[in-house]
């Protein structure tokens, strides 16, 4: 779902100042969108942007979100605020480096998984997402740790860590 405290309005802005430097770039949004002022601000972004912007704003059934996820090479996750993140999570585990701020959930997540950035700095988004392109060649090294780091994250691993954390508390 796209919401406004996930940043749209935030990735679109740096993504029309960073495609002014690097022409062969593309940016998918994609997720049901019932907010009219994020609708209204894609319509726009995406008369600007032409073929740079692909759109799906409309609900996308499980099955399919798996498309999205292998179509692209980072997930950009320009998030105002949060406490979890379970888009993180499921990018993760398509081995999906994240570009996203240091807060909630994601202050949890090691450096080597992603691009983060202070959401503090009006220029951490843009500035993570150039340092993503120059970094394009070798991906593939943070995309394996994303997919490995991902599998830590496994309902059987949470149920033991969290046993143990109880037993550990009952000695």
């Amino acid at each position: 779902l796209i919401r406004p405290y996930k940043g749209v309005d935030l990735l679109m802005e740096a993504f029309q100042k960073l495609i002014k430097k690097r022409k062969r770039i593309k940016l998918i949004i994609a997720g049901e969108c019932n907010d009219y002022q994020i609708k209204k601000l894609i319509k726009q972004y995406k008369g600007e942007l032409e073929d740079a912007l692909i759109t799906n704003i409309y609900h996308i059934k499980d099955d399919d979100i798996q498309y999205y996820l292998k179509a692209s090479n980072i997930l950009v996750l320009p998030f105002r605020k949060v406490t979890t993140s379970s888009t993180a999570i499921l990018g993760l585990s398509f081995g999906k480096p994240l570009i996203a701020p240091r807060i909630g959930e994601l202050n949890e997540l090691p450096e080597t998984v992603g691009f983060f950035y202070n959401i503090e700095d009006q220029y951490g988004l843009i500035q993570a997402m150039e340092k993503a392109i120059d970094y394009r060649n070798n991906l593939s090294k943070i995309e394996h740790r994303a997919l490995e780091y991902s599998k830590q994250l496994s309902w059987p691993k949470i149920s033991q860590r969290t046993f143990s954390l109880y037993t550990s508390l009952l000695e």
